[in-house]
C-alpha cells in the first residue's frame, strides 16, 4: 500500500512570522505535501510574503475549527493523513519554556 499524503493544518486568531516558520519547518520535517493556516485577522504583508516563499497556504476563515472539520471530511482517510497543529497552544508552550 502506498504511503498517505500528509496535510498539516493549523489555526490562530492572528498569525505572525514565527507561526509561518513553524508550519514550514513542521511540513518539511514530516514530509507533508501541504501546510495550511486558517486565520481570523488578516496578517501583516511580511507574513503573507513569507508564507508564499515557504509554501504555507494562508486561508481567511471566520471559523477555523469548522474549516478543519471540513478538511477531514474532504480528504479521504485512506489517501491523506491530516495533522492538526494549534498555533495558539504552541505559543503558550513556548512562553512557558522561557
Amino acid at each position: 500500500m502506498a504511503s498517505k499524503q500528509k496535510i498539516i493544518v493549523s489555526f490562530a486568531q492572528k498569525i505572525g512570522i514565527m507561526d509561518v516558520d513553524y508550519m514550514a519547518d513542521t511540513a518539511h520535517r514530516l514530509k507533508a505535501q501541504r501546510a495550511l493556516i486558517f486565520y481570523h485577522e488578516r496578517p501583516h504583508k511580511n507574513v503573507i510574503k513569507l508564507s508564499s516563499e515557504k509554501n504555507v497556504e494562508l486561508i481567511k476563515s471566520p471559523d477555523p475549527r469548522q474549516e478543519i472539520k471540513n478538511i477531514h471530511k474532504r480528504f479521504s482517510k485512506d489517501t491523506y493523513e491530516v495533522i492538526v497543529k494549534n498555533l495558539e497552544d504552541l505559543r503558550a508552550t513556548m512562553m512557558d519554556v522561557g
